[in-house]
């Protein structure tokens, strides 16, 4: 049977294009497609004992916590770094490490590999000396403590730090903004942005362990058209405030599954 020239040009590109493809895959299977083995690091309370030699950043540290040490500035450590920078308890921790006589401090770490070395061994070197002098559950006593410490006490609290954020029934406190309608004559008032925005509010209040809504007051005016809308700002406080004020069913910051007096921030979006 004779093919004519069409059915040979047409087998001929087929068994190209199927070479190429299978090439193709080949590459895509050797080339693009890699497995990388993480190095696991030894965990920092094993490392200080035996750092490498060459770890100039843990070395350094380490010899700074022995020399102060040896002065007699034991150091309570706690790791800050970017979204980490206090702690909710940290008065009443100070207060606690004075009775032994220890200095609080903050250590700044983040989680960027540094060619240089290991961070945190000033703090792990400080946690291996004070677990020797005060036994092994020292630091997480002194932790827990503080925050018993804080609970029975009236201090009012960021709601970030609490274990169970306030919850206001009607209010998603955790998106921390809320839409409030004004009425039509303030509206044709206001002047919007570029987008389309009318001015923003920030708002701040509290929550009592009851849960009772208080307190509230200006944090911020936000006004994308260079304060034209300023002189509106009282009036839009007043709806904010209105607005807040119908939401009667709350349930309190909770710590340690205790209620606790708190803080709170919401940006008030009109339309």
């Amino acid at each position: 049977m004779k093919l004519n020239r069409k059915w040979i040009f047409f087998i001929i590109a087929s068994t190209i294009i199927f070479l190429s493809c299978k090439q193709d895959l080949r590459s895509y299977e050797t080339n693009e497609i890699k497995l990388v083995k993480m190095e696991i690091q030894e965990d920092l309370e094993t490392y200080i004992s035996h750092p490498a030699s060459n770890d100039k950043i843990c070395l350094i540290e380490i010899e700074k916590a022995k020399q102060d040490i040896s002065r007699g500035k034991i150091s309570f450590c706690m790791p800050s770094g970017e979204g980490n920078h206090e702690l909710r308890q940290e008065k009443y921790i100070k207060i606690l490490c004075e009775k032994h006589g220890i200095f609080f401090k903050y250590e700044e770490m983040n989680d960027a590999i540094n060619k240089s070395g290991r961070q945190g061994c000033y703090k792990a070197y400080m946690d291996s000396f004070l677990a020797k002098k005060y036994g092994k559950n020292f630091k997480k006593s002194v932790l827990e403590n503080a925050d018993q410490i804080l609970i029975k006490s009236n201090d009012t609290i960021n709601s970030y730090f609490c274990d169970i954020k306030p919850v206001i029934k009607g209010i998603d406190l955790q998106d921390e903004s809320i839409e409030v309608k004004i009425n039509s004559t303030l509206k044709n008032q206001l002047v919007k942005d570029n987008l389309g925005y009318l001015p923003t509010i920030n708002l701040i209040f509290f929550i009592d362990k009851k849960g009772s809504l208080s307190d509230f007051y200006l944090d911020s005016f936000n006004d994308n058209k260079k304060n034209s809308n300023i002189k509106f700002k009282n009036q839009l406080l007043i709806t904010a405030i209105e607005e807040l004020k119908k939401y009667k069913k709350s349930e309190p910051g909770k710590i340690k599954d205790k209620n606790v007096i708190t803080k709170n921030s919401v940006r008030i979006i009109f339309y």
